[in-house]
């Protein structure tokens, strides 16, 4: 359906409102600021003060047994994750060195107005500990003074594709992580330093247990019922021991707060505020007579206490601001997480002033229907019964238009039309489609591109046919003079691949055939070739640094008429990161002996490895810029951060002599449908692949200048 009149966002909503959206918005953003300030002005002060200002965010606040440290996760406005060590007491030198500043200012303009000092100087940062490889860093807590635990992502032993939460141990004074279970697949923890043991929450086959994991040998023990529904989190065991806290939820239940004497195994529920929506984040107090946690009733976040020595429940705050992870400083201070509009800080409150006692008491565990909505979702439910199923069908597929477009000023600018399909999973998928050079006659040929992966293995065929004008190109006087004039081809080519990956290694070979008839205007010739090719790569990345290589071998034999052919592809890459900046140099290689390499051209849905195996691809020169037997290029690039565009050199040698050389800034992004850049997306829209580059190219056989390509393009 398309409606009569056209109309942008502004006049559709200006239609239904009355008003334009901006306007609205600002009334929207100033009412709900009158609403918030007038709220916040019927809530009693909080005597909390600030404790530490955090730049960015960050969560798990985890004092060390002595209380001398203080262990939080940290995460920057990029998403790059730290866990840091503070020391408690006061930053004494900034505070002097804040004092004396002032003073000198002072003495030297005794009319000058001097800063008011902040409310916190902050805490000493004492150690950092980044990430290894994208692992995370999760749930970090003290085991003793110099030694914390926590839980990093680790690839699963029977699944390359797929990771789960080992634990890990970092010592302080040298600095050592070490990687303390294998295959455990654990969420939050709790330590139970009496028997090296730790207590943690892990799922398994849809099951959510309480297990106990000795570390001396791996053993494992489950503390929590196996009952479908049921789901546990957020161990915590007191000081002492002899308490295991825990929150538990069942089928259409709310959070339950319960605690386990660990000797007599006896648990007991603890007592919430009636009509308590949210419940999180338990902790101990340093005697373990006093169970802290966070809980919101009524849409306010407030931090509670249940004292076991007088059996009460006390409210700490009345919803002044949203606190989390609560910790206790020392016998009159808690200390917890509070979120502003500028995000989470630390903050110190004292116990004794803000208490008020709950008496209103939750008597159901019941979830609460919150939505006054006239249809409910009805009450999940677990069905005993088998349900209908059937086998997925990889062979159901849908299907999308295609349009791309490729414009190179070295060569010609290209539309490709075209219907691509795959399942939903993409375990197969398929591209057939015409690509065509406009204003030119230097491309035109169809294509039939089809994809199966099973696992780690991937089978690639594709048939084509073309014709390429090298003199039609924009810059056809560049073309070598051994180059042919017409070039006409028609053909198969099929590839599997297998890869292996452990951890950051990653190894994938392939083998490539391929078969066509090619006529370049001296008399129609079969081609024949075998391609057998090696992958290697490795990498270590520790957020702001990283180092990794990434090699590329391939031996091609063929035929071309009556003539065999030999020949090589080698690639070395060294890349990494400094200063959260990327980097990489890179070597090539390629030699064919009775056969010539060609330099120059892009890659398109047209033509790629396997239909010109014998292109060095270079999208800033045109087809054919070069013939020789041996090729060399190197090259180098930087990018302010990760996914930012290159800045780039690269130069080109053709049998031992230097062909030229270009330099600029390039850019490439693809919708992959087998990762998350566009997992279950639609086929039109994945593998969608994007290319821009500027660069400037030089040589002495032809004019330097400036050139440029734009792409848009589907790369099965």
């Amino acid at each position: 359906m398309q409606a009569v009149e056209s109309r942008d966002f502004d006049e559709a909503f200006k239609g239904v409102f009355g008003d334009h959206p901006a306007k609205l918005y600002k009334r929207f953003v100033a009412e709900y600021t009158y609403l918030s300030m007038a709220s916040a002005q019927d809530l009693p002060e909080l005597d909390a003060k600030l404790w530490h200002d955090f730049k960015f965010d960050a969560k798990n606040l985890r004092l060390s047994p002595s209380g001398e440290f203080i262990a939080v996760t940290e995460r920057d406005s990029k998403g790059r994750t730290e866990l840091n060590i503070y020391a408690t007491k006061d930053n004494e030198k900034a505070e002097k060195d804040f004092n004396e500043k002032q003073k000198a200012l002072l003495i030297e303009d005794p009319k000058d107005v001097a800063d008011n000092a902040p409310d916190t100087f902050g805490r000493i940062k004492k150690h950092t500990l980044t990430p290894s490889n994208l692992s995370g860093i999760r749930y970090a807590r003290w085991k003793d003074e110099n030694t914390l635990y926590f839980v990093a992502s680790v690839q699963k032993p029977n699944n390359q594709h797929a990771v789960q939460g080992e634990l890990f141990q970092w010592e302080l004074d040298d600095n050592q992580v070490t990687q303390l279970t294998t295959d455990a697949g654990i969420r939050r923890f709790a330590i139970d330093t009496k028997n090296n043991a730790i207590l943690a929450e892990k799922v398994r086959y849809g099951y959510s247990h309480l297990v106990n994991l000795e570390l001396n040998n791996g053993s494992e023990t489950i503390l929590s019922n196996n009952h479908l529904g049921d789901t546990y989190d957020y161990p915590e065991i007191s000081e002492n021991g002899n308490k295991l806290a825990y929150l538990k939820s069942g089928l259409n239940q709310n959070w339950q707060l319960y605690v386990r004497d660990m000797q007599t195994q006896n648990s007991f529920q603890v007592p919430t505020p009636k009509g308590y929506q949210f419940l999180t984040q338990p902790s101990w107090s340093k005697d373990g007579n006093t169970l802290f946690y966070v809980a919101g009733v009524e849409g306010a976040i407030n931090l509670y206490a249940y004292d076991f020595s007088k059996q009460q429940l006390l409210q700490l705050s009345q919803g002044q601001h949203v606190v989390s992870f609560p910790q206790q400083l020392n016998d009159n201070e808690l200390l917890y997480l509070g979120v502003s509009s500028e995000g989470p800080d630390a903050y110190t409150l004292e116990i004794n002033n803000t208490v008020s006692s709950v008496t209103e008491l939750s008597n159901t565990k019941q979830a609460p229907k919150l939505s006054n909505a006239a249809v409910q979702l009805d009450d999940a439910q677990i069905y005993q019964q088998p349900l209908q199923s059937k086998p997925y069908d990889k062979w159901d597929h849908s299907a999308s238009m295609t349009l791309g477009s490729q414009y190179y000023s070295a060569s010609t600018e290209v539309l490709h039309l075209g219907i691509k399909g795959s399942d939903f999973l993409e375990e197969v998928s398929w591209h057939v489609g015409l690509s065509k050079s406009l204003g030119d006659s230097t491309l035109v040929g169809g294509f039939a591109d089809v994809k199966m992966q099973q696992g780690n293995t991937e089978w690639q065929a594709k048939a084509f046919s073309l014709e390429l004008d090298t003199a039609a190109q924009n810059r056809g006087a560049e073309v070598a003079a051994m180059a042919p004039h017409i070039l006409q081809k028609t053909g198969f080519s099929a590839q599997v691949s297998h890869s292996y990956r452990q951890n950051m290694l990653s190894l994938t070979g392939h083998a490539a055939v391929h078969a066509s008839e090619l006529d370049t205007g001296e008399g129609k010739q079969d081609e024949r070739w075998l391609r057998l090719g090696l992958e290697q790569s490795w990498q270590y990345d520790k957020q702001s640094f990283a180092i990794g290589q990434q090699i590329k071998a391939q031996w091609l034999d063929g035929k071309s008429g009556e003539s065999d052919w030999q020949g090589y592809n080698l690639a070395a890459t060294v890349f990494g990161k400094a200063f959260h900046m990327p980097l990489y140099i890179q070597v090539e290689q390629a030699k064919r002996e009775d056969s010539q390499l060609n330099l120059g051209g892009f890659r398109s849905s047209l033509i790629d490895q396997n239909v010109m195996a014998n292109t060095i691809y270079k999208p800033d020169l045109p087809f054919f810029a070069g013939v020789a037997e041996r090729y060399q290029g190197y090259g180098g690039g930087m990018a302010m951060s990760e996914g930012a565009p290159w800045l780039y050199y690269q130069q080109h040698q053709l049998d031992n002599q230097v062909f030229g050389q270009s330099y600029g800034v390039k850019w490439t992004t693809w919708f992959n449908g087998r990762d998350w850049s566009a997992k279950f997306a639609p086929a039109g829209i994945s593998d969608l692949r994007i290319d821009i580059g500027l660069s400037r190219v030089e040589s002495e056989r032809f004019e330097n200048e400036n050139r440029a390509w734009l792409g848009l393009w589907f790369d099965l």
